[in-house]
């Protein structure tokens, strides 16, 4: 099943579930009529787009591709350096409505999967702080609540901060309350903290078509808030109680994860009620306001936009970097005394340097950088890779340049800088690695270098990306 239909199944699902979602304000308000017309199958997947993505193109197989290229950016946390001491940092996207197992951002999240980035991401070494950036009228109570705890759980070992971008609302809120830090952009929507379920009674509609449903069933409760026959006073105690234990659990989460009572909670944070971002401030439902590029720069993360920062899709390739042209045979260039040794000084300084050489695992939506062998004591990088940042995925900064990859991190020092630019580095002590997957050993990666010649040329045109795409 396609994952447009499998989102618009889980919608049409929602009688007799207990959702954690704002029904009254910003986006959430704007989805509440969409949502509607979906439950009673009367939307396509176009109107779905246009209501996401602001699209007034038709549903074309270009706007069908874009959206689903969108999707695979935003699914799967971004690795980017985050400081000087060769640990980095995770981007995590929230956008969508919060469903269980149904990944299609920016239409919903996943919770289920959220959850398993969390555990993954506070087990890595090399992961400093945790950015999540949350969009997100909330959605199904259902994995919430296990999500929110994932968070909280690796903010014990890691920094978590939530960026409100614009809106964490519901069950979005009670993920981003976990966090160690809130930030929410100056026009954020905040709050919307209690729960609902919704019983649509169609027996009149029913009968007005002639239909009368007959459920042959076992259970005394088995066909309790169908949707084919009123709720009766019973089956009605029974859901409240439901949605009622649900909203304990709600304000009990917000209250460990902002470090305040119970009590508090329920008396200064909404009731239910959505907040702009200096109210939410004030109340203390978040730490601070801040722009996009305010809040990446406090924490480390280089300037850089949303999109370029989202995982590349499988075709999207680092590109070449520009290569000198060479000077014609017998040209001649004036004599300067002050100029350096050029062939000299460039021998002296590269004797002994290595490069670094990336392997390159692709998968649908997904591309794996791996460092092919331990990280060289002493590496040449260059000029064209320093000015450029190799599409910003190296840091420079006070001559240091971190490299990430999915199996280790490298913090490299400049000691020396060639003629043409290129830095000399040496290997600090605070770098990791480990072997890549199906690595094997030296006698057999020499064997097999030397049967597939074109791997060696492949190797050497790595070796002068340094295109980082982590994992």
């Amino acid at each position: 099943m396609g994952t447009m239909r499998l989102f618009k199944r889980e919608i049409r699902s929602v009688n007799g579930r207990v959702l954690a979602f704002d029904m009254n304000h910003g986006f959430g308000a704007s989805l509440a009529p969409l949502l509607e017309r979906i439950a009673r199958g009367r939307v396509d997947d176009a109107d779905i787009r246009d209501m996401f993505l602001g699209r007034t193109e038709a549903d074309s197989d270009e706007a069908v591709e874009a959206a689903k290229k969108r999707a695979e950016a935003l699914a799967g946390p971004t690795i980017v350096p985050g400081s000087k001491t060769g640990r980095f940092t995770a981007l995590v996207s929230c956008h969508g409505i919060a469903m269980y197992d149904v990944e299609y951002q920016p239409y919903a999240f996943s919770t289920l999967r959220l959850s398993q980035i969390m555990g993954r991401l506070a087990a890595d070494p090399t992961i400093e702080t945790i950015f999540l950036d949350i969009d997100s009228p909330g959605g199904y109570v259902t994995g919430t609540q296990e999500a929110a705890d994932a968070v909280f759980a690796a903010r014990k070992k890691k920094s978590v901060v939530a960026l409100i971008n614009p809106l964490a609302a519901s069950a979005a809120y009670w993920i981003a309350s976990q966090a160690e830090t809130i930030i929410g952009v100056p026009s954020a929507d905040i709050g919307s903290i209690g729960v609902f379920m919704c019983h649509y009674d169609c027996s009149a509609m029913l009968a007005d078509l002639g239909v009368k449903p007959t459920y042959i069933y076992a259970g005394e409760y088995k066909t309790e808030g169908n949707s084919s026959q009123p709720l009766s006073e019973e089956g009605k105690a029974f859901y409240q109680s439901e949605v009622d234990g649900t909203y304990s659990d709600f304000i009990n989460a917000v209250a460990r994860g902002r470090g305040v009572s119970a009590q508090t909670v329920l008396d200064k944070f909404g009731k239910g009620r959505v907040y702009g971002a200096p109210q939410a401030k004030k109340l203390g439902m978040i730490d601070d306001i801040s722009t996009i590029q305010g809040a990446l720069a406090n924490w480390g993360i280089p300037d850089m936009s949303q999109e370029a920062n989202r995982r590349r899709a499988s075709d999207d390739r680092p590109a070449e970097p520009a290569q000198a042209e060479p000077e014609a045979e017998g040209a001649e260039s004036a004599y300067d005394p002050k100029a350096p040794l050029k062939v000299d000084m460039d021998v002296l300084l590269t004797e002994g340097c290595e490069r670094l050489v990336f392997r390159q695992v692709s998968a649908p939506g997904v591309i794996t950088t791996y460092a092919d062998r331990p990280w060289p004591a002493k590496v040449m990088i260059d000029g064209d890779i320093v000015k450029g940042g190799a599409d910003r995925c190296l840091l420079e900064a006070n001559g240091t340049v971190t490299v990430a990859v999915a199996n280790g991190a490298a913090v490299y020092t400049k000691t020396h800088e060639t003629a043409a630019g290129a830095w000399i580095c040496k290997l600090e002590e605070n770098s990791f690695f480990t072997p890549p997957p199906g690595a094997d050993d030296g006698e057999q990666a020499a064997e097999d270098e030397a049967a597939l010649p074109d791997h060696k040329a492949e190797a050497e045109r790595m070796r002068l990306r340094l295109a980082i795409l982590a994992a």
